[in-house]
């Protein structure tokens, strides 16, 4: 793991709080999405997931278009309550804060979330520091 050594690293990251807007290559609008420290890995609402003949289908954040993926994974994942569950996987190019960013996100309804997206550590250890106040 890197780890910051001086001033200027830190100088050079972008300040984050609670929360951060997003942009997916694959849809229109920024979304707002929850920073969750604590978290492994990032997670979108998704729902209508089936896999068949190596393709994996979803729909995202509640839009009507039904996407595919050819390249996923499926872990198990142990969520904050201590439940493993199996998720799917897979890589979204993003935006985040004028940055590109190809990252992995877990595949979950978040449908009773307050918050359909939630970042991760995969994405916050690359560029952010967290401002707690």
């Amino acid at each position: 793991m890197n780890y910051l050594k001086t001033y200027e690293d830190y100088k050079s990251m972008n300040v984050v709080g609670e929360h951060l807007y997003i942009k997916f290559d694959l849809l229109d609008k920024k979304h707002k999405a929850k920073v969750d420290s604590g978290a492994e890995t990032c997670s979108i609402h998704s729902t209508y997931q089936k896999v068949k003949d190596g393709v994996l289908t979803c729909k995202l954040l509640d839009n009507d278009e039904i996407l595919e993926f050819k390249t996923f994974k499926k872990k198990n994942v142990k969520s904050s309550n201590g439940e493993s569950s199996s998720r799917y996987f897979i890589k979204l190019k993003c935006t985040v804060e004028d940055t590109d960013y190809n990252i992995e996100f877990s595949l979950n309804d978040r449908n009773d979330m307050e918050y359909p997206i939630l970042i991760g550590k995969n994405l916050l250890r690359k560029d952010f520091l967290i401002d707690i106040k």
